[in-house]
């Protein structure tokens, strides 16, 4: 395998997804041989992320880092308790970020009103830790930019 001349982060990987449950140790290997730096491991839902940081614990050979988030695909199973689990999530020293979160308006596997609720909770969730936002959007461009307006996230406050 030809390795990259350049450090490589892979940042978006469904790594406990259990699709992988067969090679989840050979996907890493082969990273590794690829030359791939580090690997971030997507939270989409808090059992996701929680799964996420077990998998950052236990490889230990390996930088592997996740985010904790809800997808907006999975918006509509949060409850009371999903800001809490995911601000406890987000204090582990390997999470790197919240999310994945955001909208999705062409699949609307959740209610968009329940999508955009949910986003913009984690928005100001990632402002009060100070952690970068992993956001998805699709076909909600417009409804998107203004959540992150509302929350005071503009591209002229971005370094």
């Amino acid at each position: 395998m030809r390795k990259s001349p350049a450090p490589l982060i892979d940042i978006g990987v469904n790594l406990v997804d259990h699709a992988f449950d067969k090679d989840r140790a050979e996907v890493i290997s082969r990273a590794r041989e690829a030359g791939v730096a580090a690997v971030i491991v997507t939270g989409c839902t808090v059992a996701s992320a929680a799964a996420a940081r077990d998998l950052c614990e236990s490889v230990t050979d390996f930088p592997l880092f996740f985010t904790a988030g809800v997808h907006p695909h999975n918006a509509k199973d949060c409850d009371e308790s999903t800001l809490q689990q995911l601000t406890e999530l987000a204090k582990h020293e390997r999470c790197v970020a919240i999310g994945e979160c955001g909208l999705d308006f062409n699949r609307n596997f959740s209610p968009p009103d329940v999508q955009e609720q949910w986003f913009a909770a984690q928005v100001t969730l990632a402002l009060q830790l100070q952690k970068p936002l992993f956001m998805h959007c699709r076909d909600a461009g417009a409804r998107f930019a203004n959540i992150l307006t509302q929350a005071g996230i503009s591209s002229s406050n971005s370094s």
